[in-house]
C-alpha cells in the first residue's frame, strides 16, 4: 500500500491540533515544554515506517475477509514495566493468545500490543478529590505519579523523555528476544505524539507506535485529538461507545479515512447489553462504503466477578458476531484486557479466561475468506 496518497494530509501538519479543542490533557504549568518537546523531535523515531505500512497491510487482509486481528495487553503501563521479566512474560501471554485464536480460526492472526509506551491517558476531569484533598487528576506515568498528593500529581514535562527512554528500551528488550510486535497507545498526550511525528516519502506518521489508538472521550466535534490522528498515516483505532450515533460515527470515519483505504480504520464496539446499538451504526458505514476492521471489546461495559465476567462478555461476543453475519460482514477480532491497570478501564481476565473468549470467536471468523 501506497501510504503517502496526500488527499486526506494536505494543509496538514504535526501541530494542527492546537488550534481546535484540546480537552482532556494535562494542564502543564512547566516552562520546560517546548525544550522537552523540540528535545524528542530530535531523537530517532520507536516504529519504523516500514512496518507501519506491514500493519496497513495485515489490517486490510483482515477487512477483506482474509484474517483476524487480536490487541492486547496492559491497559495502563508504568515507566518501570520496562524489564526483561515483565515484558517476556506479557509477550508470551499475547503470542499464545495469537496461535491459540489462529488455530480455532484457521485464519492469519495479526497480533497488536499495548506494549512500550502506553504511558499516558485522556482524563474526563482535570481534579480529582482523593482522602478529601484535590489533587490533579493522574494522566499516566508520563505526565505525572499516580501517588495522591500535589507535588506528586503535578505535570512534569520531563517525564514525556523517561516515557520515550522507557518505550525505547522495551523495545529494544522485545527485539532482542527475537520478537518484533505491533504496538500501539492512546493517544492521550499530543505534546508528546507531536513531537514524535516523522516525514516519509511525502506522507507524515506517528514514530511513537504503529497503531494509535482514539478513546472515546476524545471523539467530540472540533477535537484535538481527531485533528492530529487524521493526519498521520497509521491505522488509528476508534473506541465505538453506546452514546456514539450513527451519524457521529459515519461523519468521525469521513474525517480520518476519507480515501476509504480498507485497514486504515480499526473500530472496538464495547456495547455490552445494548449490542442492538451496533446495527445502525453497521448500516451508516455500509451507506458511506466505509471499510473498518471490526473488532469487539467484550469486557469494558460489563463487570461482575470473573465468572459472571466471562458469561457477559460471550453473550456480548455472541450477540455482536450474529450482527456482523446478518448484514453480510464478519467481526475481525478481539480487544482483551489481559494485564490490569491501576487506572484501566476494563477489568482484566486471568488468562483460561481469556482462551475461552477466543474459543467463542472461533465460530465467527473460522475458514475466514
Amino acid at each position: 500500500m501506497d501510504l503517502s496518497e496526500p488527499t486526506q494530509r494536505e494543509r496538514w501538519h504535526p501541530h494542527c491540533w492546537r488550534d481546535k479543542e484540546h480537552r482532556h490533557m494535562p494542564p502543564y504549568p512547566d516552562p520546560d515544554l517546548a525544550g522537552v518537546t523540540e528535545r524528542l523531535a530530535d531523537l530517532p523515531g520507536l516504529v519504523r515506517h516500514a512496518d507501519i505500512a506491514r500493519l496497513h497491510a495485515d489490517l486490510r487482509a483482515a477487512a477483506e475477509g482474509r484474517g483476524c486481528v487480536l490487541l492486547t495487553g496492559n491497559a495502563e503501563e508504568r515507566l518501570h514495566d520496562a524489564s526483561p521479566t515483565l515484558l517476556q512474560a506479557r509477550l508470551r501471554a499475547a503470542a499464545t493468545l495469537q496461535r491459540y485464536l489462529g488455530l480455532v480460526t484457521a485464519a492469519p492472526v495479526t497480533a497488536v500490543g499495548l506494549l512500550a509506551g502506553n504511558y499516558a491517558r485522556s482524563r474526563q476531569q482535570p481534579t480529582e478529590v482523593v482522602n478529601g484533598l484535590t489533587v490533579t487528576s493522574y494522566y499516566g506515568d508520563m505526565v505525572n505519579d499516580r501517588a495522591p498528593t500535589p507535588w506528586s500529581r503535578r505535570p512534569d514535562a520531563k517525564r514525556m523523555l523517561w516515557a520515550y527512554e522507557a518505550a525505547q528500551l522495551a523495545l529494544s528488550l522485545l527485539q532482542r528476544g527475537g520478537a518484533a510486535p505491533y504496538i500501539a497507545h492512546e493517544a492521550a498526550n499530543l505534546h508528546y505524539e507531536a513531537a514524535l511525528v516523522r516525514h516519509h516519502d511525502g506522507a507524515f506518521f506517528a514514530a511513537s507506535a504503529h497503531l494509535l489508538v482514539l478513546e472515546q472521550i476524545n471523539l467530540f466535534p472540533d477535537s484535538s485529538h481527531l485533528e492530529f490522528c487524521r493526519g498521520v498515516c497509521n491505522p488509528i483505532a476508534v473506541c465505538v461507545p453506546p452514546q456514539l450515533t450513527p451519524a457521529r460515527l459515519a461523519a468521525i470515519c469521513r474525517l480520518l479515512n476519507p480515501e476509504r483505504q480498507p485497514g486504515r480504520l480499526v473500530l472496538i464496539s464495547a456495547l455490552g447489553r445494548q449490542t442492538a446499538l451496533l446495527g445502525p451504526l453497521l448500516d451508516a458505514l455500509d451507506e458511506a462504503r466505509m471499510p473498518a476492521v471490526w473488532l469487539c471489546d467484550p469486557l469494558r461495559a460489563n463487570d461482575g466477578v470473573t465468572g459472571a465476567l466471562v458469561d457477559e462478555a460471550i453473550a456480548e461476543l455472541t450477540r455482536t458476531a450474529a450482527l456482523h453475519a446478518a448484514r453480510g460482514g464478519r467481526l475481525a477480532g478481539l480487544y482483551l484486557h489481559t494485564d490490569p491497570g491501576g487506572d484501566a478501564r476494563a477489568p482484566a481476565l486471568p488468562f483460561p479466561e481469556a482462551l475461552q473468549l477466543c474459543s467463542n470467536l472461533a465460530p465467527a471468523l473460522r475458514n475466514a475468506g
